[in-house]
């Protein structure tokens, strides 16, 4: 059963595009930067990014992985997608 489990956590995963990818590393520098993710906001980033149109799809690809995130973003831009933890 648990192996069920992680094969299919591992298929949904697999089925996201970069831009979706982009939308979980997003989320987890926002933690790293003091801010609240609901999965509500991650949910609704990788609706926003189901079909992202061909120059942004390159774009997430450039930046997509958590370490590129943290080398060309500050938390500051962060703070533009993502409330401070404790605040709605």
């Amino acid at each position: 059963m648990r192996v069920l489990l992680v094969a299919v956590g591992l298929a949904a995963s697999a089925c996201r595009n970069a831009c979706q990818d982009t939308c979980k590393s997003m989320s987890e520098y926002a933690t790293e930067c003091g801010f609240t993710v609901s999965d509500a906001d991650l949910d609704a980033c990788y609706s926003r990014q189901k079909n992202p149109e061909r120059d942004d799809a390159k774009s997430c690809r450039d930046l997509g992985d958590l370490e590129s995130l943290r080398n060309q973003w500050t938390c500051e831009d962060v703070s533009l997608y993502f409330a401070p933890s404790g605040e709605s």
